[in-house]
């Protein structure tokens, strides 16, 4: 979520979208699903974008996502705040916990932090930052 209006504005004019979470341990994972619902959201929410077609995966991690949001509004708590609570519950937030980094979840959860979008290269099978 740190880079999803970054990761957005990439995509926004592709034909397909695939977002891919990569899980723990083989697992899904919360955090993952909630980055990928802020991300279909945010493609969303541009009412000059195209109208997308969601998988069923998209529209589960869509409903996470807009489930956090309203829960923070109901809460009165700001989303970063409210994703940083939700994360330390999940795979990823609890495995910083365990290491001692437990601090770091509020780093997470700050919506639109970065401008960096991720970028696969087939070609070497890496990835970069652009």
């Amino acid at each position: 979520a740190v880079n999803r209006a970054s990761v957005a504005s990439a995509v926004r004019e592709t034909e397909r979208v695939d977002i891919l979470c990569a899980g723990t341990d083989g697992e899904v994972t919360g955090e993952d699903i909630l980055a990928a619902g802020a991300i279909v959201d945010s493609l969303s929410c541009d009412s000059d974008a195209q109208v997308w077609q969601l998988n069923e995966n998209a529209q589960t991690a869509l409903r996470q996502w807009q489930e956090l949001l309203a829960g923070a509004t109901a809460s009165g708590r700001s989303v970063s705040d409210k994703l940083a609570s939700v994360i330390r519950d999940t795979a990823g937030g609890r495995n910083l916990i365990e290491i001692g980094h437990g601090a770091d979840l509020a780093s997470c959860a700050q919506l639109d932090s970065l401008t960096v979008v991720p970028v696969w290269n087939r070609t070497t099978r890496q990835i970069t930052l652009r």
